[in-house]
C-alpha cells in the first residue's frame, strides 16, 4: 500500500504548490485588512478560536504514526524526534504558506466557501484550476480511505490476538489469513459514520479519537518517564515541562467538540466496555492472559 499512499501525498501537495506557486503573483492585500473586520457581527473571537483550533488540530492527526517506523530507524532515540519535529514544521510552513495565498487572492468570501482552495484556484485559472484542485483533494482522500481500510482491520486482529489489548473475536482470520471480523465491523462503522453527511463533524471525530489517544499516552510518559525496564536515553527536555504542556494543549480540545459529538463518544465508550467486560470474562473461563505479560507489566 505504500505506492497509493505516496501517489495520494504527491496528488495533495503538488496541486498545493502548484497554487502557491500560481497564486503568489494574484495576492491583493486589501483582502487581509477586511478579515477582522468581516467578521465583526458574528460569533465571537474565543468561540471561532475554539472551533479553528479543532480543525487545525486534525491536520496534524496523522503525524502521531510516525513512531510505528522506528524499529526501521537507525538510532531512533536521537533520529525520531529529529523527524517528527522537521515534519511538522514543514508541514505547518506549508499549510500557513496556502492559508495566506488563499486569503491573498479570495479575501473574505473564503468564510463562505466549503472547498476555499478550490474556490481560489477557480480565481486563478477558471474551471480548470478548480477541477484541478478537486481532483487533487479526491485522489488524496482515496489514497488514504484505500490505505486505512487495509491498515485498520489488521491492526485491530494484531491487538487482539497477538497483544490481547481487544476482544479477541476481532483476531478471527479466514483460511486466507484475513480478518474478516475486523474488517466487517470496521467497514459497518464507516458506512454508518457516512450518514453523517458532514464533512466537519467526521473530521472533529478525527480529533475526538485522538483526544482519547493522547491523554492516556501523555499520562504514561509521566509515569514511565522513569521506569527501569525502559531503554536508556528516555529522557525529556525540562522534565515534566513537555508531558504537562502537551496535556494542557490536549485538554483545550474539549472546548472545540460539540454537544452532539461528546454524547456520541460516550455511547460507543459504554458499549465498547460492555463489550470488553465480556470478552475479559471470555478470557478469564478460557484461561487466557490480556495484555502482557505478569513478569513484564510495569506498575
Amino acid at each position: 500500500m505504500d505506492w497509493v499512499d505516496n501517489i495520494s501525498t504527491i496528488a495533495k501537495v503538488g496541486v498545493l504548490v502548484i497554487f502557491v506557486m500560481i497564486g503568489i503573483f494574484f495576492i491583493h492585500p486589501a483582502n487581509f485588512s477586511n478579515v477582522s473586520g468581516s467578521l465583526t457581527n458574528e460569533s465571537p473571537l474565543f468561540g471561532r478560536f475554539n472551533e479553528g483550533f479543532g480543525m487545525v488540530f486534525y491536520m496534524f492527526t496523522g503525524f502521531s504514526f510516525l513512531p510505528i517506523a522506528a524499529s526501521k530507524m537507525k538510532n531512533p532515540e536521537k533520529t525520531l524526534p529529529k523527524a517528527l519535529i522537521s515534519v511538522l514544521l514543514t508541514s505547518a510552513t506549508l499549510y500557513m504558506i496556502v492559508q495566506f495565498t488563499a486569503i491573498g487572492v479570495s479575501g473574505t468570501n473564503l468564510a463562505t466557501d466549503n472547498v476555499p482552495v478550490a474556490a481560489s484556484f477557480y480565481h486563478l485559472a477558471g474551471t480548470f484550476g478548480y477541477d484541478l484542485a478537486l481532483g487533487g483533494m479526491l485522489i488524496s482522500i482515496l489514497g488514504v480511505a484505500l490505505s486505512v481500510s487495509f491498515s485498520t482491520p489488521m491492526i485491530a486482529a494484531s491487538l487482539a490476538s497477538e497483544h490481547q489489548l481487544l476482544p479477541r473475536m476481532l483476531g478471527h482470520q479466514n483460511k486466507r489469513g484475513v480478518p474478516m471480523v475486523s474488517l466487517l465491523i470496521s467497514a459497518v462503522i464507516c458506512a454508518l459514520m457516512l450518514f453523517a453527511g458532514n464533512y466537519l463533524f467526521l473530521a472533529s471525530c478525527i480529533v475526538f479519537t485522538s483526544f482519547v489517544q493522547y491523554v492516556p499516552t501523555i499520562m504514561a510518559t509521566i509515569k514511565l518517564r522513569h521506569h527501569n525496564k525502559l531503554p536508556q536515553g528516555f529522557k525529556l527536555p525540562g522534565g515534566l515541562t513537555i508531558p504537562i504542556v502537551a496535556l494542557l494543549v490536549t485538554a483545550y480540545l474539549i472546548l472545540s467538540f460539540s454537544v452532539e459529538l461528546i454524547f456520541a463518544g460516550l455511547i460507543v465508550l459504554i458499549l465498547s466496555g460492555i463489550w470488553y467486560f465480556y470478552d475479559d470474562r471470555d478470557r478469564q473461563i478460557n484461561g487466557l492472559e490480556r495484555d502482557i505479560a505478569e513478569k513484564d507489566r510495569p506498575f
